[in-house]
């Protein structure tokens, strides 16, 4: 099917029940591939330099607590039998 040339094309401001799409912003400017990390993909990524926990909590600034919890809960899941 071919559309008439004499038909013009529609604009989606002209178009009633038709919300354009939301600008979005970031709160923080991405320069090429960078990726933010949360603070436990970065514990996990200097345990696996060798760091110890209490090094993780102290470069990543946050407590040895939430740092043994990453590991510990993670631990706990694999060693879950599963029932059948």
């Amino acid at each position: 099917m071919q559309i008439p040339s004499s038909i013009p094309p529609v604009s989606l401001s002209s178009t009633p029940h038709v919300n354009p799409p939301k600008q979005t912003t970031t709160t923080e400017k991405q320069h090429g591939d960078t990726l933010k990390l949360s603070s436990h993909a970065k514990a996990k990524n200097l345990k696996l330099q060798g760091a110890t926990n209490s090094e993780i909590a102290n470069q990543l600034g946050i407590d040895v607590k939430t740092v043994n919890g990453y590991f510990t809960a993670a631990v706990a899941a694999k060693n879950t039998p599963v029932k059948a």
